[in-house]
């Protein structure tokens, strides 16, 4: 299933037989620790603030899920460039079949 707006940051991609949520989240937006995932060298004063409450509300939102039982798997943008996706969706699967 494709996203529920009723759970906590609505998630890219929700299962709810399994209570598993994913979200894909861009390595930028998000601060991720890979090369995508840098500050910009200017304006440093407006993106450190910005970056830093983005990652305190996926932490909320995650959290949320977690409250109410739910698993939760973050994909990075990095981990899909260049990846065959079909390790990825492999991956995923045996994600959601644990536990």
């Amino acid at each position: 299933m494709i996203g529920d707006r009723r759970l906590p940051g609505t998630p890219d991609l929700v299962f709810p037989k399994y209570l598993a949520a994913i979200f894909v989240h861009g390595c930028f937006w998000h601060g991720h620790d890979c090369r995508q995932g840098r500050v910009p060298t200017s304006n440093v004063r407006y993106w450190v603030p910005k970056l830093a409450a983005n990652r305190e509300r996926d932490a909320r939102k995650e959290q949320g899920l977690l409250d109410l039982g739910w698993r939760v798997l973050i994909v990075w943008e990095c981990q899909l460039k260049d990846a065959d996706h079909g390790c990825v969706i492999d991956a995923v699967d045996r994600w959601l079949r644990a536990n």
